[in-house]
């Protein structure tokens, strides 16, 4: 080729990349190389589309040739340091850029590029530096703006991160990249609404980038739209490589957190597992599993997954708290508190990590010192409501009740906040008002608890009445004459009724301090019992369940219902155990309990059922106590459970030993003598330190006015003198 066809093949091959023709212009510059093999412009060309189509090491080899062939000109400098940078070669990249900006000072693209190599270095303040050149000689340059805008960000620096990205997108509205982080920060400094349009344009704009999709869920999930965060992980599922990747981990995460917050439970765990598998040392995925499990009511499950985030993740204060709360779940106190200690010593500032501790240490009725842990929490995250809850609960009087009820004002105002803590946030508040201000406002509090919870723990009252028929017809006295010693006669437990407010808690707090007693029996104990006697063949055949379904056992059955009841508890099989079975649904086990441990004790708790339904309506929102939401549905669970506990007076083949709530406190030495006495106990006079003061003692008269559904429903109203009128 001639100079002059050399030029004008030049040319051609030029409007042919431009165009997009890219084999077409590959063509002519490998032509024109096989005539002029050092002609720089086609060499650089030509390693520009290697470098386009991946093909690294080749536009390497091609642009260090033109850079040979002409050494002054800055633009090929340049694409040897982006070619370099792709190769991963950050200080070859770096000496090629600082020989481009040398011999063209003014050039931006250079400046700009020496800022990547920097930044992807870490040397953040050279990385600023360079884009800030970069924008002097080219102030209309958004990828310039947006990489300030990231390493604002890296610092902490939100706001002027947040700026520097809506300067690039005034520049490029379809900046996708600027888009997402500017929403992503948004979202993390709690402004959701104005977050949420920029997420859905990155997403809209970028949909095969499943990060985009990703962030786009987690703030939907923040704004309180589970369904809508469903949509958006599982579009980011979708672009998301198969096999093990962390954006696919990210967008499971999300997924099994959106289960969470609709309710759907299996289904999380089964998120959380997958994410887990896509990214092995995803620790957070296994903390939600353990959070989860713990919820299900599966502790020792919840556990595996807390072992498994610390094995992956040793320094997570995190996995320790949560492993502190499984353990807790499964009796095992020393273990929980060593596991909040652990917690707190990897991270003192974690406002979880000194709640768990301040969790546990109350468990072991070290108030002072859980009540100082909370406050520790509350100084690392003021307002954080699982700790401002608890202090609340233990705080005394004096100054601190008006701080405190301050306290829970302010959480309460707090935007974001979610209703399963506003509803803690509500009951504390209730109670606290209960001490220092007028019953209207304490009450307006509880209601407003109250009322959420009734929306999202329905009762059912019909369907307890039936439950309650299908008990007293199946236990009767009959049933008992029939089934005498049916069961195992070694183990004695103790199994405390009452109803809710009326002190089982104080007394199985009470029996608790008895160094002869064992451990004490979860409701799981009971449920497991349940389950296998509905699978026990000769009802499985009829169609039976419980409490049918006990008609058809015997001896060679009850025996292993029994076990398996005394192992889910973790007591053995020692003859000498003692167990303390006090769950809220104990009432409703009695009659099964008592056939299958004939030596057990039952305890019946009492007190005025005015004082016990209103303690009921006031307390946690985390109570088992579904049918406390609303004062007439409260008045006829009690209504049901009198009539229960009269049938069981009358058939049960156990004593029963009744305690009365307001004689107990007002003379506990007498009363809890007596009480270990029926239980076959020598006395201890360590159980006294479970009892107080008679808290709460005709307290109802205080709210008399708001209790009309309450009187109504219990088919009872005070007269004049108080005392209540059937």
């Amino acid at each position: 080729m001639t100079p002059a066809e050399i030029a004008a093949a030049y040319d051609a091959a030029v409007a042919h990349q431009r165009g997009g023709r890219l084999a077409e212009a590959e063509e002519l510059y490998r032509a024109i190389l096989a005539a002029a093999p050092n002609h720089a412009e086609s060499l650089h060309m030509l390693g520009g589309l290697a470098l386009q189509a991946g093909h690294v090491a080749a536009a390497t080899g091609l642009i260090q040739r033109a850079v040979a062939a002409d050494p002054r000109r800055a633009l090929f400098h340049a694409s040897l340091g982006q070619a370099w940078l792709q190769a991963g070669q950050a200080d070859a990249a770096l000496q090629s850029l600082r020989q481009a900006t040398a011999l063209a000072p003014d050039f931006a693209t250079a400046h700009f590029l020496t800022g990547l190599v920097l930044q992807q270095k870490g040397r953040l303040d050279e990385a600023a530096a360079a884009f800030e050149t970069a924008l002097r000689f080219q102030p209309r340059f958004p990828q310039a703006l947006f990489n300030l805008g990231a390493i604002a960000e890296a610092r902490g620096r939100g706001a002027e991160a947040a700026a520097r990205y809506r300067a690039a997108l005034a520049l490029a509205p379809d900046f996708a990249a600027a888009h997402l982080n500017l929403g992503i920060g948004l979202a993390a400094a709690g402004d959701l609404t104005v977050a949420l349009p920029h997420l859905e344009r990155a997403a809209a704009l970028a949909p095969g980038l499943p990060e985009t999709q990703t962030a786009l869920g987690n703030a939907r999930l923040a704004s309180g739209d589970p369904d809508k965060a469903e949509a958006a992980f599982r579009a980011a599922l979708a672009a998301a490589p198969p096999g093990p990747d962390p954006r696919r981990a990210r967008a499971q995460l999300g997924l099994g957190n959106a289960f969470r917050a609709q309710g759907r439970l299996e289904a999380a765990l089964v998120a959380y597992g997958d994410a887990a598998a896509a990214e092995p040392g995803l620790a957070e995925a296994l903390i939600n599993a353990g959070g989860v499990a713990g919820e299900l009511g599966r502790p020792a499950e919840a556990e595996r997954h807390f072992r498994r985030a610390i094995a992956t993740a040793p320094k997570s204060a995190l996995a320790q708290a949560g492993l502190s709360h499984a353990l807790a779940a499964l009796d095992r106190p020393a273990d929980a508190l060593a596991a909040a200690e652990r917690a707190v010593a990897l991270d003192p500032a974690l406002a979880e990590a000194q709640t768990t501790l301040g969790l546990r240490l109350l468990e072991l009725d070290r108030s002072d010192e859980a009540a100082a842990a909370f406050r520790r929490a509350l100084a690392a995250a003021p307002g954080f409501p699982a700790a401002l809850v608890p202090l609340a609960r233990i705080a005394g009087g004096g100054e601190a009740d008006g701080e405190l009820t301050a306290a829970l004002r302010s959480a309460l105002a707090a935007p974001r906040l979610g209703e399963a803590d506003r509803m803690a946030l509500l009951f504390a508040l209730g109670r606290r008002l209960d001490k220092d201000a007028t019953a209207d406002e304490a009450f307006a509090a509880i209601a407003a608890a109250n009322a959420l919870l009734a929306r999202h723990q329905p009762f059912d009252l019909t369907a307890f009445r039936r439950e309650v028929d299908r008990l007293v017809a199946v236990f009767d006295g009959t049933f008992f004459a029939l089934r005498q010693e049916l069961g195992s006669d070694r183990a004695r437990p103790i199994l405390v009724v009452g109803l809710p407010g009326a002190g089982a808690g104080l007394a199985a707090r009470l029996l608790a301090r008895h160094p002869q007693l064992g451990r004490s029996a979860t409701p799981a104990a009971c449920d497991r019992v349940i389950a296998a006697l509905n699978e026990f063949p000769a009802a499985a055949r009829a169609g039976k369940a419980y409490p049918e379904a006990a008609a058809f056992l015997d001896r060679e059955g009850a025996m292993p219902l029994a076990q398996a009841y005394l192992d889910a508890v973790a007591a053995g099989s020692d003859a000498d155990a003692r167990i303390v079975e006090a769950g809220p649904d104990t009432i409703l086990r009695l009659g099964l309990l008592a056939l299958l441990f004939p030596r057990a004790t039952v305890i019946h708790c009492q007190r005025d059922p005015f004082d016990a339904a209103l303690a009921c309506h006031f307390q946690d929102a985390a109570a088992p106590r579904r049918f406390a939401a609303t004062l007439d549905r409260l008045g006829g669970y009690c209504r049901e459970y009198e009539r229960l506990m009269d049938h069981w007076r009358q058939v049960l083949p156990l004593p029963v030993f009744e305690l009365p709530y307001e004689e107990l406190t007002a003379a506990p030495e007498a009363w809890c003598r007596r009480l270990l006495a029926h239980c076959d106990l020598p006395w201890d006079a360590r159980v006294l330190e479970a009892v107080g003061h008679g808290r709460g003692i005709g307290r109802w008269r205080r709210y008399r006015g708001h209790l009309g559904p309450l009187f109504a429903a219990l088919g009872r109203t005070p007269g004049a003198d108080d005392t209540c009128i059937r």
